[in-house]
């Protein structure tokens, strides 16, 4: 890319800003002139400029891309090279049309029929930029089974039938889902009320997903090892009390969870009692504490939404954190769902 740019635009689309600021970090250092968008007041600049960008590259996020000023301070530039670092998203059709080549970067198991037609490149590195003060962030992924694959869909097809609109992408966990579904069980006609009860007693009683609960257990097994602090986050309140309970019943202490019920003053309680060795769970509510995490603190991203800009923000607000660490735990399905 260094040879490129010069002479050639290069766009970089991540999953997080945290990763864009890694890509404009290395670009730089490497002598290429680098436009980064990892906020509103970047896409404005570059709508107020008179020249549109012909070299160097461009760093953004998926969910800029798609929303926002960065849409439109995009929308007429055609890169001769477009560097896909979201595999778990597809790709718009029209950025397809818009770049002379495409490139995706692909870690194992992530979905790589979707871009069989694109010259692939394998082990996209996560690691981090020490000397730049961003935190450490390690993908651990996990398999899912077909069965909750097939449940999901279903929930969610229901849901469609009752009327729902999510304010968000869907949170596909089986938690989430069981949550939207029960919430609105009551108030289902009595053609669909039969079909909403069948999918809740199917979610209650699967099997627990074993691997998921396995590898979640093992990462924090790691981090009371060595005697740090950990915050799992939690997309949704039911996934939050669902992984409470789940680590509860491992044997390990009862685990607090942080949640829009509490407020900000127990919030903050709840977080400056988070000891080494220690953890808690919460969902995105902390705004202005992500700061306040204690030093050395492991933070667990469990998985979010497609296309949502929550885990972004959540990195971009506790970079600033002494020795901080952070884990995105991100699935898979299983050899036998696929």
């Amino acid at each position: 890319m260094a040879d490129v740019a010069p002479t050639s635009l290069v766009m970089v689309v991540t999953r997080t800003v945290a990763d864009a600021r890694q890509w404009a970090a290395r670009l730089a250092d490497r002598g290429v002139v680098v436009r980064l968008l990892a906020g509103a007041s970047d896409a404005l600049e570059l709508l107020e400029s008179f020249d549109r960008p012909q070299d160097g590259a461009i760093v953004t996020t998926f969910s800029r891309l798609q929303s926002g000023p960065s849409r439109r301070a995009l929308a007429s530039v055609r890169p001769d090279l477009l560097i896909w670092d979201d595999p778990a998203a597809s790709l718009p059709a029209h950025l397809g049309d818009q770049a002379r080549q495409l490139v995706a970067l692909v870690s194992p198991g992530d979905g790589q029929q979707h871009w069989a037609q694109w010259p692939v490149l394998l082990a996209v590195g996560t690691e981090v930029l020490h000397d730049r003060g961003h935190p450490t962030v390690r993908e651990v992924p996990f398999e899912v089974s077909r069965e909750e694959l097939e449940l999901r869909t279903k929930a969610r097809a229901l849901l469609l039938n009752l009327g729902v609109e999510p304010p968000q992408p869907w949170n596909d966990s089986l938690p989430s889902l069981h949550a939207w579904l029960l919430a609105r069980a009551t108030d289902a006609g009595e053609h669909l009320s039969t079909r909403v009860w069948a999918v809740l007693d199917r979610i209650e009683n699967v099997p627990p997903d074993d691997d998921r609960r396995d590898v979640l257990r093992r990462t924090l097994a790691g981090v009371a090892s060595l005697s740090r602090p950990c915050l799992v986050v939690a997309p949704t309140p039911a996934d939050a009390v669902y992984t409470a309970d789940q680590l509860a019943g491992a044997a390990m202490a009862p685990v607090p969870v942080i949640d829009a019920t509490l407020s900000a003053a127990d919030r903050r309680d709840v977080l400056a009692g988070l000891a080494p060795g220690q953890c808690v769970v919460a969902t995105p509510v902390l705004d202005d504490l992500w700061h306040e995490l204690p030093i050395g603190c492991v933070l667990v991203l469990l998985p979010f939404p497609d296309g949502s800009g929550l885990p972004g923000r959540i990195v971009d607000a506790v970079e600033d954190t002494p020795g901080l660490e952070i884990i995105r735990l991100r699935e898979v399905p299983s050899p036998a769902a696929g």
